[in-house]
């Protein structure tokens, strides 16, 4: 469906936490793009060209919202990243994707997740490490790496990751069955937090803690997460990161 200018304008400023000073700048950024792509500017642009647009626009603005609220990390939609879990593989969550969201980098899609306020979103996280464990290592890259991110978003990406941790272990017979081998999630974060070690009881005592430091029925949470993840008609085994992760544990074991 075409969009028009200013539909895109607003868009941008909805994704970038609808700082009214973002869409003065969305609409000069549009307006460059249709300059430089020969377009009206009055006259509805193509759907391809405005996610073109919406993605570019995205990119150049970013630094500028977090230069004016640095909450924001991944100025993403709900529906974006759900659409972006689709395309990795996790597609128990709603809505299906229409196909036209715009593109997002697995660091942006795991800010993302972490900084939802939607608990089912949060916890997605979790199942996307399972079924992607180098997503897990990018997480903790960047928890360890990353100084402009907050402390409670850091905080949430490690509760995810150490969650995908202890429930791989617990889990690791019907994940096997469901999605082949994957690459263990290293052991990490545990002692910072005063966990229990990965491998303890299978995974079992580390998650127990690790959800009892929660208000919430967290235990409930990764249990229908487990089971979302192995029930969902489109998993399926991916040879490319069979092979990443089988190089990963070959360089674990040298080391």
């Amino acid at each position: 469906m075409p969009k028009s200018l200013s539909q895109g304008c607003y868009r941008v400023a909805e994704a970038l936490h609808n700082n009214p000073e973002i869409v003065i700048l969305a609409k000069n950024c549009f307006k460059k793009q249709c300059l430089k792509d020969k377009k009206p500017i009055s006259l509805s642009i193509s759907h391809s060209l405005f996610v073109r647009m919406y993605n570019s626009t995205i990119k150049q603005l970013k630094p500028l919202a977090l230069l004016s609220d640095p909450s924001i990390f991944a100025p993403y939609h709900h529906d974006h990243l759900v659409a972006a879990l689709h395309e990795r593989g996790l597609c128990y969550l709603a809505p299906t994707p229409e196909g036209d969201e715009p593109t997002i980098s697995d660091d942006d899609l795991i800010l993302g997740l972490a900084a939802s306020d939607d608990v089912r979103v949060r916890f997605s996280l979790a199942g996307l490490f399972l079924l992607r464990p180098q997503l897990a290592e990018l997480a903790a890259s960047i928890v360890i790496q990353a100084q402009d991110i907050s402390k409670n978003l850091k905080t949430e990406i490690i509760k995810q990751y150490l969650a995908a941790m202890y429930l791989q272990r617990l889990w690791r017979t019907r994940l096997r069955l469901k999605l082949g081998t994957r690459g263990l999630i290293p052991e990490r974060f545990t002692k910072e937090f005063g966990l229990p070690a990965a491998d303890e009881m299978y995974g079992e005592h580390g998650l127990y803690a690790l959800c009892n430091r929660s208000p919430y029925n967290d235990w409930s949470s990764y249990e229908q997460v487990i089971e979302l993840l192995l029930n969902q008609p489109c998993v399926h085994i991916d040879v490319a990161d069979l092979v990443l992760d089988t190089q990963y544990l070959k360089r674990m074991a040298t080391n």
